[in-house]
């Protein structure tokens, strides 16, 4: 068979670029070209084009003079990004939504916070979540022309660039191939850019702009009341041809599990770990070992990291729930390093607050597979609300659509 070798085309040079460069300034106040420089290795003149470019669309603006690095040297122009544009961010829980008006380095300026109910309907939601956005920008006072954009993120499976859910396994009710980004543009009072993507893959760019990945492969895995796992490779998120690689929840770990999944199958990874089926196990013990077990439990802390902490502290029950905990979870990762074999994994949303002896057993189960074995597994927390990941990795989404339109042009 020929082989042919694959060349990047300079569309896909220049977007890597502007990648590259963005996410070093997402990381930074104030910048000056060779602070960039330093940071990317890329020439001067590309990155000096590349902030020409953000410029022109209200990214970054031109702030002053930086202090020389020379005695008696030329003064380097700095810049900042632009304090006075505005992305609006929804952010997803299992019983609320939220919209928030950021800033962008990520300052939440104002929110609305809407109940989402078990009886909602996409057209219902639509409309909420539209008058929830207007409130913002007319109640503070921001120009059309300073909104950069509206972030939404959703949990199942998003096609970003169709604008469609495929399917949604919290909200199964809903059918399949929603056209939400239709129906909220019909629903917004006016334009601006509007992305719809999904939870796992808004949640993953905040790494991108938090950690220097540019040149590491990371598999991201997150945790809330869905699960999932976002692939990144030299700075970007892995896409796929049909949106699903990020629906790692779904993959069956215990197929005699009895209990359906919303995606319509059995012994999901989701399901095993969910706070839903540690509850069930929980109320199957005796009341008094019950009672023990939930000891110093407010309801607000994750039911998983409680019986984990109970668990250092002795009690026995907490002790084999944890094991199963570790188990399903190790089973998990096992199979994350054997698919892709990242350089390390990111634990987002509940999971990142789990206890060291947790990791630790969930490790013992990853390296049980001899192909593992001698494998060093590298498990690290970042333990940011899930709020706060999905607001600044609406940011993120917001600017890569503008770095997009910047490429096409």
């Amino acid at each position: 068979m020929e082989q042919r070798n694959v060349v990047a085309m300079p569309s896909d040079l220049r977007s890597r670029n502007f990648g590259y460069i963005l996410n070093t300034i997402c990381r930074k106040k104030q910048f000056t070209i060779t602070d960039i420089a330093e940071t990317t290795r890329m020439s001067r003149h590309t990155i000096a084009k590349a902030l020409t470019a953000l410029m022109e669309k209200g990214i970054v603006v031109p702030n002053g003079k930086a202090s020389s690095t020379n005695v008696g040297g030329k003064k380097p122009v700095q810049y900042a990004l632009n304090d006075k544009a505005y992305v609006v961010c929804m952010s997803a829980g299992e019983h609320r939504t939220c919209f928030s008006l950021m800033t962008l380095d990520y300052q939440r300026i104002d929110s609305v916070t809407l109940r989402f109910l078990a009886d909602y309907s996409p057209e219902r939601f639509i409309a909420e979540s539209a008058e929830a956005c207007r409130t913002l920008i007319q109640h503070n006072g921001i120009a059309l022309s300073d909104l950069l954009g509206i972030s939404y993120c959703m949990g199942g499976i998003v096609d970003e660039e169709s604008g469609l859910i495929r399917y949604a396994a919290t909200v199964p009710e809903w059918g399949r191939n929603i056209e939400i980004k239709r129906m909220i543009e019909g629903a917004l009072p006016f334009r601006t850019r509007l992305s719809i993507d999904n939870v796992c893959k808004i949640c993953a760019r905040t790494m991108i702009s938090h950690d220097n990945i540019n040149q590491k492969n990371v598999a991201v895995f997150y945790c809330d009341y869905g699960m999932g796992i976002t692939f990144i490779e030299e700075g970007g998120i892995r896409q796929t041809p049909h949106k699903i690689a990020h629906e790692w929840g779904h993959m069956v770990i215990d197929p005699s599990d009895r209990e359906r999944c919303g995606c319509g199958g059995y012994g999901c990874a989701e399901m095993q770990l969910s706070e839903r089926r540690l509850q069930q196990k929980i109320e199957a013990l005796p009341p008094g070992r019950r009672a023990a077990l939930l000891t110093g439990y407010d309801g607000a802390e994750d039911i998983r990291i409680h019986i984990m902490k109970q668990s250092e502290r002795g009690n026995p029950d907490a002790g084999v729930l944890t094991r199963y905990m570790a188990d399903m979870f190790g089973i998990i990762i096992r199979n994350v390093y054997l698919a892709i074999d990242p350089d390390y994994i990111v634990l987002l949303g509940a999971f990142a607050h789990c206890t060291d002896s947790f990791l630790d057993a969930a490790c013992r189960k990853v390296t049980e597979n001899l192909y593992l074995a001698d494998v060093d597994i590298e498990l690290r927390r970042y333990p940011r609300s899930i709020r706060s990941l999905q607001e600044i990795g609406g940011v993120n989404t917001i600017l890569r659509n503008v770095v997009r339109e910047i490429i096409l042009e």
